[in-house]
């Protein structure tokens, strides 16, 4: 029996931060584990990064990205036409509108694969942006997947709308690592390892220091909030040249300053090389998100969940399919809403204990990377895309 095989495209992996990279990883890692034969293929920006690498027994192949240069973005395309004909794995599963992704989704079809197209970011890669040109060509690509994979219920309806209504639709969220978060230091001893206040609520924020996420105006609402807090902000503000968010460094200082005017000693920036960061989350008391968009659920938010955090969210697109007010958090849409739920959170140890034990145990049930794997191969396996 042949072994059954992955291929997934991202545009970035590891060392990146960014939340698509990451979860690419770790469906690639889990799906090693399983006994699959797996290969995950994105971007080498500027040529800072290895051409290929094992981490984790996961086979990493970075194609050379030159971001600066349109040339050279058309030379990137002929390289990465060069490695499809030679990716000999069954399933191609492509996270979002990589650069390049429509011929990978043409050339899948061409030979024979069976691609998983994935949208990643609600405003980027939902259906109705993909086809805002050339939409009969585009809508012709997009229909050659075999799987649509939405993370919300908001990609469903867009898809069926502006793509295919007939086609598969497999509706699940990315799934998080559960056993990472299962720490059992006591949350002062974490915070003392760390060195966060030990006497304080923290409010912790998690991503790059960017416009979509938040920032800065951010900072001039945290700042009207009642009650002794800080905010932990965990994430590049100033990203390495091989990093494809570094061509906004010079915005994420100006934030970085915006944020330590606003809030002085209440911000605690602890930047993005933090090799245990389920002990941040686990130290933290509330988990924000003010992105005004995502492909809903973020990793922050699946992760936040899996460490036990309330949640507080922008009510962005996707949201209320996994936050319900009062129950795992609360959904803010004004200023008013914003200052209202958190200061109540802030100051009420009781809630925040009970909203965080519910995002835990909505993770446990749907959440899980684990169960969430297993459903996906069982959902391909149905629709014949795993079969012999």
């Amino acid at each position: 029996m042949r072994q059954k095989s992955f291929c997934i495209f991202t545009t970035e992996t590891l060392p990146t931060l960014a939340g698509d990279g990451r979860n690419a990883f770790l469906w690639a890692r889990i799906f090693v584990e399983k006994g699959f034969d797996v290969q995950l293929i994105s971007l080498n920006p500027n040529g800072k990064l290895l051409p290929v690498e094992v981490i984790d027994s996961v086979k990493i192949k970075r194609i050379l990205y030159y971001t600066r240069n349109k040339f050279a973005k058309l030379i990137y395309r002929l390289r990465l036409l060069n490695h499809l004909f030679f990716v000999n794995k069954k399933v191609w599963v492509v996270y979002g509108a990589m650069p390049g992704h429509l011929l990978i989704l043409f050339i899948g079809r061409i030979l024979r694969k069976k691609v998983v197209f994935r949208s990643t970011l609600w405003g980027f890669d939902n259906a109705s942006e993909l086809v805002t040109n050339f939409k009969r060509v585009k809508r012709y690509v997009y229909r050659k997947s075999s799987v649509y994979w939405a993370l919300n219920s908001a990609f469903v309806t867009d898809w069926k709308l502006n793509v295919n209504s007939k086609m598969p639709i497999y509706l699940s969220s990315q799934g998080v690592d559960i056993e990472r978060f299962s720490i059992n230091e006591e949350k002062s001893a974490l915070r003392k390892k760390l060195g966060l206040p030990e006497d304080t609520v923290i409010v912790l924020m998690v991503g790059h220091l960017i416009e979509r996420k938040g920032f800065p105006w951010v900072f001039e609402w945290l700042s009207e909030v009642n009650g002794s807090f800080v905010l932990v902000h965990l994430g590049n503000f100033e990203a390495a040249d091989w990093d494809m968010v570094s061509a906004q460094n010079a915005a994420m200082l100006l934030n970085r300053q915006k944020g330590e005017a606003v809030l002085s000693n209440r911000l605690i920036l602890m930047g993005g090389n933090i090799s245990a960061v389920e002990e941040v989350y686990k130290a933290s008391d509330i988990f924000l998100l003010a992105s005004e968009n995502e492909g809903y659920p973020p990793n922050s938010v699946n992760e936040a969940m899996a460490a036990g955090l309330p949640i507080v969210s922008k009510n962005i697109v996707g949201a209320s399919d996994y936050i319900q007010n009062n129950d795992n958090g609360f959904l803010f849409e004004t200023k008013k809403e914003f200052i209202g739920c958190l200061s109540r959170l802030v100051n009420d140890e009781k809630l925040r204990l009970k909203m965080g034990q519910m995002s835990l145990s909505k993770t446990i049930l749907y959440n899980s990377i684990q169960s969430v794997t297993d459903e996906f191969i069982r959902y391909l396996t149905i629709k014949g895309a795993l079969s012999e």
